[in-house]
């Protein structure tokens, strides 16, 4: 990570305001400029990829769909269209263990790979994204009057036979840090329906449906859903970084003399270094994109 804190003059404040400025993935975060168009800034705060798409989303392993003059397509993170042939879907989502999720026109679901082919058929009535190595699919019909029937598959389209007996999965029942939520609903009546029973099945399909099991695997789980690892913490720091640059609601200039603005550029600088600096030496504990600016304009 490098922020060069002279490069950007106070004066091009007013030019470089996004009004969205996203996390990092994968080296660039997604920002929206004033005429509502997007692109990416890296991690210099430089743009990368100019604010050219009418919609774009987070890159995932190294590829984002952006869409422009009402095309879709998915682009790396030069910029470069790698899957351009996307016309025949009315949804697409981002990729996730080389698979990506897309519906047809009748909206049935399915999977494309990263050259842009239909890895696994539109068959499905919903379908998950993939999540180390499974997704969740509905493969009930499309009459709309049969009951979800959900299924975990691998990235070939295989369906996995994970669970037996009275437990069962559902659409949420996505794989983190190795293990899934599934339910077992009893004919047994609650002032809130029918009681249900929470545990926990790991990639091989075994249960664990005993409280003191059942309670440190759903810590375990949300902590994977938190992602509260060193990689979000440099993210955050970035992020902070950015609105000090760039949000319009932040570091609003009102100097009237050139000593008043070279003072404030100084103090804001040395706020973002002294920010590098602690977080370098492992002292920042909080997330800094909510870190409250003394530098925004009341």
């Amino acid at each position: 990570m490098s922020i060069d804190l002279g490069k950007i003059e106070v004066e091009d404040y007013k030019e470089w305001r996004y009004q969205f400025i996203g996390k990092f993935h994968n080296g660039l975060a997604l920002v929206q400029n004033r005429r509502g168009l997007y692109g990416y800034i890296d991690e210099t705060l430089e743009e990368r990829i100019p604010c050219q798409y009418d919609y774009a989303a987070d890159f995932s392993e190294w590829l984002a769909l952006v869409n422009k003059d009402k095309k879709y397509y998915f682009i790396d993170v030069n910029g470069i269209v790698r899957i351009d042939n996307l016309k025949e879907y009315k949804a697409i989502r981002s990729f996730h263990d080389g698979r990506a999720v897309v519906a047809n026109k009748d909206y049935a679901f399915g999977y494309i790979d990263r050259m842009g082919r239909e890895a696994i058929p539109c068959i499905f009535y919903n379908a998950r994204d993939f999540s180390e190595g499974l997704a969740v699919v509905d493969c009930r019909s499309f009459d709309r009057k049969s009951e979800e029937l959900t299924r975990y598959i691998n990235t070939e389209g295989v369906i996995q036979s994970l669970l037996t007996g009275d437990y069962q999965i559902g659409m949420s029942s996505q794989f983190i840090n190795g293990i899934a939520p599934v339910i077992k609903t009893s004919k047994r009546l609650t002032l809130f329906g029918p009681q249900k029973t929470e545990a926990f099945i790991n990639t091989a399909g075994k249960v664990f449906d005993k409280k003191e099991e059942v309670d440190k695997l759903r810590a375990l789980y949300e902590s994977g859903k938190d992602k509260t690892d060193k990689e979000i913490e440099i993210n955050s720091l970035i992020n902070y970084c950015a609105r000090i640059y760039f949000l319009g609601q932040a570091l609003e200039i009102t100097a009237t003399s050139e000593e008043m603005l070279a003072k404030k550029k100084r103090e804001t600088f040395a706020e973002i270094k002294t920010a590098i600096e602690n977080f370098s030496k492992g002292e920042i504990e909080t997330k800094l994109s909510e870190k409250p600016s003394t530098l925004v304009k009341k």
